[in-house]
């Protein structure tokens, strides 16, 4: 699939790109503690609902359109619904794996000929951790536009606790635009979480009086009993284990989420199950995506000085064909850190040639397919 740069990045912590805006069992909103609540954002799309109406307000608890997209390495499978949210109905998003959500609308079945006359995007969207505490959040709203489904972000963020629920929306520029029988469909992503570093746990999301406009900023009607229809390069193939054994009694390094830029270097201090379950036979496995599609790991303590393995010089790790995954063996550990695993150091760290994410570190025996 042809896919675009991002039209913008966060600046800073959030760079904010916001502006103004099936059937399923109904349940209650999960009970948390209260926080402010963004008044202007609720009255605003009130009234819009008033004169003109929104596109999908969800009142009719229809879904049908809306679909989990996984095959990011760090999409979560989360669980949809539709629940009570500020005295009516909301689009309800829950994690349940720790990653991140990817919420995909099917426009081009909701909207028909009228998808080609989207000239911008507008919803609701609010937050919730597990906690009852608020963290701010970011994301972007990503069109897959056009006959070559290319890819185009615009940012969002809830980044106040009173700015809770935010209004976010998204601008299709000249040549962004959706044509019509051509499956193209957009995507809610969140991308930052500051709930996990502020012990809140993951969030979840509520999104609502989604408003597709025209050019005139008049508000286009959807059809919200429609049933998603998967594009081209949307269902998941499985996970990718070209290249690579595939792994048993694995123990997972929690809390290794995290990202750095090009030759920049990240990681945790190695728990005791992880320093047990390296041994010979044994494999590091990296969840990650990368600029220059390349990942290793770096020892900086280890007693023969700091060193980096799997990096092409000193061995090379095994990557998959969708650079999404990569494995280092034990044995290749041994032969740049020395035999004897306690001289190893307290430290294992990811690095990259460019810029990184490294979504899940997992150590277990390697098994040949």
């Amino acid at each position: 699939m042809n896919r675009r740069a991002f039209l913008g990045f966060l600046a800073g912590l959030f760079a904010i790109s916001t502006a103004a805006c099936g059937n399923t069992e109904e349940v209650e909103r999960p009970l948390g503690a209260p926080v402010a609540t963004n008044t202007e954002a609720i009255n605003i799309i009130e009234e819009k609902k008033m004169t003109q109406g929104v596109s999908v307000d969800f009142e009719d608890s229809n879904i049908g359109f809306v679909k989990l997209y996984t095959r990011e390495v760090n999409a979560d499978h989360s669980e949809l619904s539709v629940v009570d949210y500020h005295g009516s109905k909301a689009l309800y998003v829950q994690n349940v794996e720790g990653k991140n959500p990817y919420v995909a609308f099917d426009i081009s079945s909701m909207l028909g000929e009228d998808v080609a006359k989207v000239a911008s995007i507008e919803m609701t969207i609010g937050t919730e951790h597990s906690t009852g505490a608020f963290s701010a959040i970011s994301g972007h709203i990503v069109s897959w536009a056009g006959a070559e489904l290319t890819e185009y972000k615009d940012v969002w963020s809830v980044y106040m606790a009173d700015k809770n629920p935010n209004r976010a929306i998204a601008k299709i520029g000249a040549g962004e635009e959706f044509v019509s029988d051509a499956s193209n469909i957009i995507i809610v992503t969140i991308d930052t979480d500051n709930g996990l570093t502020e012990g809140n746990g993951n969030a979840n999301l509520y999104i609502d009086n989604i408003c597709f406009l025209d050019a005139e900023g008049k508000v286009l009607q959807a059809n919200t009993t429609v049933e998603f229809v998967a594009p081209n390069g949307f269902e998941s193939a499985g996970k990718d284990l070209s290249n690579l054994v595939e792994m048993t009694d694995t123990v997972e390094f929690e809390g290794f989420q995290m990202k750095e830029a090009g030759w920049a270097q990240n990681g945790l201090e190695m728990p005791q199950e992880i320093i047990d379950a390296l041994v010979p036979g044994a494999v590091v496995e990296l969840e990650y995506k990368s600029d220059n599609g390349d990942i290793w790991i770096v020892m900086p303590d280890a007693q023969v000085g700091w060193t980096r393995v799997g990096d092409g010089n000193n061995g090379t790790a095994a990557i998959n064909d969708s650079c999404s995954i990569a494995q280092i063996t034990y044995e290749q550990i041994a032969e740049f850190c020395g035999e004897d695993k306690t001289l190893w150091g307290a430290r294992m760290q990811a690095e990259a040639s460019g810029a990184w994410e490294v979504f899940s570190v997992k150590v277990g025996k390697g098994v040949m397919k």
